[in-house]
């Protein structure tokens, strides 16, 4: 569990000072099991079963000269999950997989704000909602030669949500996920990758409920009509060893998404909020390049240098303007750099 307290003073010139007072805390508890066991010399079966629960209780108070804004949410959440995988080697050059997993998800949140005394219509501030999710999956891997891979899968996901409260639904999504990968080893040192997929997002439930950040100034509406985007992805990638045990990895991903979950407004009798929805059709093109070299070779022992950049470009269109822009919350650029060494004689590990 976890509490969590602070005061903010906030100065804004010409507009006086404001006091953000916040508490939350913070409950969380899972539990899991894996089973596994051959069946034969050329079958595996593998069961696993979850369960994670969460409580979260918090409040925000704002003041700002005789003005005053409260915002409290009590959210309870849980997850369920269980799943059996079985795979099969048919032969050295084909194997077989199918697998079922079924989940059950719960969040229940009872959220208010409360301006100068007086209680605001906020969408999805007493909602339940219930998710009932299964997955059945069969897949096969073919290996035609030595240096080529063949990866097939066809997943099927069938969900029903249903949500209580201030806005009241039920939906059912079913979505076919198929998938191709192709791999060619065209030499000891080089790796080629192709594949072709579809995929769907995972809702977040916190997307359903209303959210405040008092010290922002940032209230968010919760929307029931969200769906999940779809994609059609292509990934490309080169992996390049060199030395001993260092690699190169250069990858292009294309994303053609619809129903793109981004930014959208909700109106109310009483204001207009920002809250999370569909905005229609958009793409991505994403760029990594990731680095991992041992730097034994010059005279730093036990060292190991790891690096990761990823360029990132989206477009989607505007739902208020109609201009093409990036979808929202996506970094253009993101890279790390990480240096490690171990140091046995010492039982030391440090890195930067």
């Amino acid at each position: 569990g976890e509490d969590a307290r602070s005061d903010t003073f906030i100065t804004t010139p010409g507009e006086g000072h404001e006091i953000v007072n916040e508490r939350e805390d913070l409950r969380e508890a899972e539990v899991g099991a894996r089973f596994v066991r051959t069946l034969g010399t050329h079958s595996t079966l593998e069961l696993m079963a979850s369960q994670q629960l969460g409580w979260l209780d918090s409040k925000e108070d704002a003041r700002e000269d005789d003005d005053s804004e409260t915002f409290r949410e009590t959210t309870d959440t849980g997850e369920s999950i269980g799943r059996i995988d079985l795979t099969h080697e048919w032969s050295p050059m084909l194997s077989l997989a199918a697998s079922l997993e079924g989940a059950f998800n719960f969040l229940e949140s009872d959220a208010e704000l409360v301006e100068n005394g007086v209680p605001v219509i906020l969408p999805g501030s007493d909602v339940r909602i219930e998710e009932e999710r299964i997955e059945a999956a069969v897949g096969a891997t073919w290996k035609p030669a030595d240096d080529w891979v063949l990866e097939t899968a066809l997943r099927v996901e069938n969900s029903s949500i249903t949500q209580t409260g201030d806005s009241p639904l039920q939906r059912r999504f079913t979505y076919p996920k198929p998938r191709v990968a192709l791999r060619w080893d065209a030499n000891e040192r080089n790796q080629l990758r192709l594949t072709v997929s579809r995929e769907v997002g995972q809702l977040e439930f916190s997307d359903f409920v209303a959210s405040a950040s008092l010290d922002t100034g940032v209230v968010t509406a919760g929307n029931a009509e969200l769906e999940p985007d779809k994609t059609w992805r292509m990934v490309a990638a080169w992996e390049h060893h060199f030395w001993t045990d260092a690699a190169l990895t250069f990858s292009w991903t294309h994303d053609r998404i619809s129903d793109v979950v981004d930014r959208v407004l909700i109106v109310t009798p009483d204001d207009v909020f920002d809250a999370p929805g569909n905005i229609g059709d958009g793409k991505r093109d994403t760029l990594a390049l990731e680095f991992s070299a041992p730097l034994d070779r010059f005279g730093f022992s036990g060292a190991q240098l790891r690096s990761s950049l990823l360029w990132r470009e989206s477009e989607v269109t505007d739902p208020v303007t109609g201009q093409r822009r990036g979808i929202s919350e996506e970094k253009p650029f993101e890279g790390s750099v990480s240096l490690t060494q171990d140091l046995p004689a010492l039982r030391l590990n440090w890195g930067i």
